[in-house]
């Protein structure tokens, strides 16, 4: 098998990440890479350790959309899992991801860490809200807990997404897979949640639908993040962006959002993407060949970050910050 070559792409979040830190994203993009090789440099291998973990709003969030994905693989496979089931399997692997993170804290064997096991940031960090004796770890774990219950409660109740729940598994589009397009020479990758074929109820002509699963609040990006999908939805399936309805579903809060968009915001968003792969390119390098200059991607000025911004960064140990 020929080495891995370390090669620019674009992805929403990875311009975000650039937007809200370069050292960040340096971290994550650079120093990181080859990380996961013993034989590999010690801050390499650090900032990839660092990378793997995940905090507890991101592990719920991945356990939604996993719980979501697997029911309809399994309506795909010729089941269908009870709504109680797939609440009570994404809400103890919550429990068991939370047990095995705070255990490996408190045994002193945090690392290493074998593949897939689960890292917490919140124990690594001995952050205040895993604080057993106070009651707040228990308090912080059970809020999650019901949030998960609440998503997939809003996922199988919601009249709105009745369409979704009963449509054919001949007429799904994707399901969580992962998707690529090329915009000027570099990989812009696309992860519909989920897309499926479906007349459309007011004007009875087909088209293509993708929802996009939130369990946190609204962000201003979420619209952008939509547009990304319809330009692969352009490339992948065919289509004009007027053949396209996007669903924001807020399953928190139980609301849902439909945008549509025209052929102008969709080469709005690519030229968009386009000076976004610009930016990135100034400061890409070779990271399999040398671990690169930190300096050059500068840590976000302290009066300029946001409250949370370094106080919940997995890096804050490599940059003495939080």
């Amino acid at each position: 098998m020929p080495p891995l070559q370390h090669q620019l792409s674009w992805s929403v979040s990875r311009a975000g990440t650039l937007r809200r830190c370069a050292r960040h994203y340096y971290y994550d993009y650079y120093l990181s890479w080859l990380g996961w090789d013993r034989a590999a440099a010690e801050s390499r291998q650090q900032a990839y350790r660092l990378k793997k973990m995940s905090r507890l709003p991101m592990l719920t969030g991945s356990l939604v959309h996993e719980a979501i994905q697997g029911w309809f693989e399994a309506k795909a496979a010729g089941q269908l899992p009870v709504p109680q089931m797939v609440k009570s399997l994404a809400v103890e692997g919550l429990e068991a991801a939370w047990r095995e993170s705070r255990d490996a804290k408190a045994a002193g064997r945090f690392w290493p860490a074998a593949k897939g096991a689960a890292r917490l940031a919140e124990h690594y960090y001995v952050e205040p809200m895993v604080d057993e004796a106070s009651g707040s770890a228990a308090e912080y774990l059970a809020r999650h807990r019901i949030l998960i219950e609440r998503c997939l409660d809003a996922f199988f109740d919601l009249p709105e997404l009745s369409p979704v729940r009963d449509a054919e598994p001949q007429d799904y589009l994707a399901v969580e897979a992962m998707g690529t397009f090329d915009v000027d020479g570099v990989p812009v990758y696309a992860v519909p949640d989920f897309a499926m074929e479906r007349i459309d109820p007011e004007t009875e002509l087909p088209g293509v639908w993708i929802f996009d699963w939130k369990t946190g609040q609204p962000r201003a990006l979420d619209s952008h993040q939509l547009q990304v999908y319809v330009l692969y939805a352009m490339r992948q399936w065919g289509v004009v962006p007027e053949d396209v309805t996007c669903v924001l579903a807020y399953l928190r809060e139980g609301r849902l959002e439909t945008h549509r968009f025209d052929m102008a915001a969709i080469e709005a968003v690519a030229h968009r993407i386009k000076a976004s792969i610009d930016g990135l390119r100034s400061t890409h390098f070779d990271a399999g060949a040398s671990l690169g200059d930190p300096e050059a991607f500068p840590m976000v000025p302290l009066d300029q970050a946001g409250p949370r911004t370094c106080l919940s960064c997995n890096y804050r140990e490599l940059c003495g910050r939080g």
